[in-house]
């Protein structure tokens, strides 16, 4: 299912049109920027770098873990901030993308909130 850097190109520009969106940038192998939006360059780099060893370290450990051949390939990943974004990171062909988006504390506990309005209360 090899995809051109153009269809690459026209789902980017579809899925970054949303508000949510904060930026996405495409990677190759290196963790050389190959194309970035909505970002500034300077973070574009600082993300590349740290994604890169992350990637690396996390292939390393699912390989370590022994399982059947189909199920060893890591896809995607995605991490959540404390500043309510989510970083999806995922493989397109050789290389790796990156989408930033906003999260909006959709994923806050019920719990945590009574609490917030209690001590309000009080």
């Amino acid at each position: 299912m090899a995809s051109t850097m153009a269809e690459i190109e026209e789902t980017m520009k579809r899925l970054t049109e949303p508000d949510f969106i904060l930026g996405y940038a495409i990677y190759s192998p290196d963790a050389i920027p190959i194309k970035y939006k909505k970002l500034e360059y300077k973070q574009v780099v600082q993300y590349g770098a740290l994604i890169s060893s992350l990637l690396l370290r996390a292939k390393t450990n699912i390989r370590n873990l022994d399982l059947k051949p189909p199920d060893t390939e890591l896809q995607t990943i995605r991490i959540r901030t404390l500043r309510d974004t989510e970083l999806i990171i995922s493989h397109v062909n050789d290389n790796f993308m990156l989408v930033i988006q906003q999260c909006e504390g959709k994923n806050k506990p019920q719990a945590d909130e009574g609490k917030a309005e209690e001590v309000k209360e009080a």
